[in-house]
């Protein structure tokens, strides 16, 4: 069954449905989401990772989604061990522009604040997993987050937004340049599912 398919038929929510419950794309490669394991979900929607994260007996979820429309939905669908915020993780506090999701166009002032912040104030000492689908954003999250952040981050899914002004050549280089980074953090153990508009990065630290 086609993404393309899905979309038609079902709209986005059906092709998050197929991809997060029963293709299981947060577990497809490296070690996954573990009993016991400290859940991050940056970027959770309407809390369908979240769910694959409970179903997979994390010992606590930590959801972030700056939609409010779609936080009322993740509100309506949490487990007894789900922590919610409805804000933005940028790199610097403030307030951002969150586009209404799924559209583009329509924009709405939300208050952000930095990922390591968001520890701090969780006072999470570790996170075994960490998912991260922010639209775009992801290029510019990894470089504001501190090394003792970093330091406490296991496991990692993210969900990379290709550049298609670019070519096949310089997509590559943008990748290798983006997986770099995340080696020189610790994650040397990878692996990476490339497609058109989003390509998916596991990470893991040995």
């Amino acid at each position: 069954m086609s993404i393309d398919f899905l979309n038609q038929h079902y709209g986005w929510e059906g092709v998050m449905a197929y991809g997060n419950l029963i293709h299981d794309d947060l577990n497809c490669y490296g070690p996954g989401i573990q009993p016991g394991d400290v859940y991050v979900d940056l970027g959770s929607n309407i809390g369908m990772s979240a769910l694959v994260a409970e179903r997979r007996q994390a010992a606590r979820i930590y959801c972030i989604e700056p939609d409010y429309d779609c936080y009322e939905a993740l509100a309506r669908n949490r487990g007894y061990n789900w922590v919610l915020d409805n804000v933005a993780i940028s790199d610097k506090p403030g307030t951002v522009q969150i586009a209404k999701w799924p559209e583009s166009n329509n924009l709405r002032p939300v208050q952000a604040i930095t990922f390591d912040q968001y520890v701090a104030q969780h006072c999470l000492d570790r996170i075994d997993y960490l998912k991260m689908d922010i639209e775009g954003h992801e290029k510019i999250i990894i470089h504001s987050i501190s090394d003792s952040t970093w330091s406490k981050i296991r496991k990692m899914f993210i969900e990379y937004h290709e550049d298609n002004t670019l070519s096949e050549v310089e997509k590559n280089v943008e990748r290798f340049k983006f997986l770099t980074t995340l080696a020189n953090k610790g994650f040397t153990e990878y692996s990476i599912f490339v497609r058109h508009f989003q390509s998916f990065f596991y990470v893991w630290k040995q």
